[in-house]
């Protein structure tokens, strides 16, 4: 019976040890490309997001990974590919909703389309009335 016991034990530690192991490297995944991200590399933060999402797709963290990789598109000008990334995540945005309709009006901004910019930045005010972007988003929309 000690036998059996201790064999448990064993795999039960190596479960944890082999979890504990995905879950640190998927950690550095994103933390690599957070970094990449806050220093102005831009174009690598795009890969490195998307290489995130591609290789954890079950992450609770891919909304948020799929937001930072449309705000590096957008810094390298690239708004229409920004909107299509924030777009077709939109329904799994989560927690990041109000973040989502933000970054998608200034992608619309960009492209030009004020009516469209003004209705997301509407809805960051109405849905979301304590999102940090608020203040933000009602300047924004005035302004449009």
């Amino acid at each position: 019976m000690a036998i059996v016991c201790r064999w448990i034990l064993c795999f039960v530690l190596l479960s944890l040890a082999v979890r504990s192991f995905a879950d640190s490297a998927e950690t550095r995944a994103f933390n690599a490309a957070s970094e990449a991200f806050r220093g102005a590399f831009y174009p690598r933060a795009e890969d490195e997001f998307g290489a995130f999402v591609a290789k954890y797709p079950n992450s609770p963290r891919v909304p948020e990974a799929i937001l930072l990789r449309a705000q590096a598109r957008l810094q390298m000008t690239n708004s229409a590919g920004a909107l299509e990334l924030l777009n077709a995540a939109k329904p799994m945005a989560g927690l990041w909703a109000d973040q989502y309709l933000f970054w998608i009006a200034q992608a619309q901004l960009l492209q030009g389309d004020l009516k469209a910019a003004a209705e997301n930045l509407a809805a960051v005010r109405r849905e979301h009335p304590q999102s940090s972007r608020l203040l933000e988003a009602t300047i924004t929309e005035a302004r449009v």
